[in-house]
């Protein structure tokens, strides 16, 4: 009887302590159900890599979102082109010129963002007429273009920030204009 007690014994300390340790560490499953994630956060996917590694990783994370942006501002350009040339044509928006507004609103928004700087609502396009209002989104558009496309990642520039913000007015300007009408 004593050799089936010490068994019994043996059994019962052996799943306290399992259960103990189990219980010790929460958030951590036993090694057959618990899963992989998915999709580990940067910080544990990183962590373990050597200094050097992790400074080219972002490295080229930040070439890829100047790439991003680069390839934002082209679309910017392009669509206030769109824009000038169909009001040039037509003396009128349609409702796809508005959504092109709002699109380049958008993306101006990103360029100002990436360029570190900060919206401002500007007073002085308040009296515009609407065919030079365009005429100035178009050509502040282009000027963005060439600023971005001259100059490195590293340069942050005064020029971008406040042509950025222009378009930004401009094209709120542009759409309030159109509603009114």
């Amino acid at each position: 009887m004593s050799g089936k007690f010490l068994s019994l014994a043996i059994f019962i300390l052996l799943f306290t302590l399992t259960a103990a340790a189990q219980t010790e560490r929460p958030g951590i499953r036993p090694a057959e159900t618990r899963t992989p994630d998915k999709y580990p956060d940067d910080a544990q996917e990183v962590s373990h890599l050597p200094e050097e590694m992790r400074i080219k990783m972002a490295i080229a994370r930040k070439e890829e979102d100047h790439k991003k942006i680069l390839e934002e501002v082209e679309k910017l350009s392009n669509l206030s082109g769109e824009i000038a040339r169909g009001y040039a044509e037509r003396k009128r928006l349609s409702s796809d010129d508005l959504k092109k507004l709002g699109t380049i609103e958008k993306l101006a928004k990103h360029v100002l963002t990436h360029a570190g700087g900060e919206e401002v609502d500007q007073k002085s396009i308040e009296h515009m007429p609407l065919a030079e209002a365009i005429d100035m989104l178009s050509t502040t558009a282009a000027s963005i273009r060439k600023d971005m496309t001259a100059e490195t990642r590293f340069v942050v520039s005064a020029t971008v920030i406040a042509n950025s913000n222009e378009v930004i007015n401009l094209s709120r300007f542009i759409r309030r204009a159109k509603k009114a009408d």
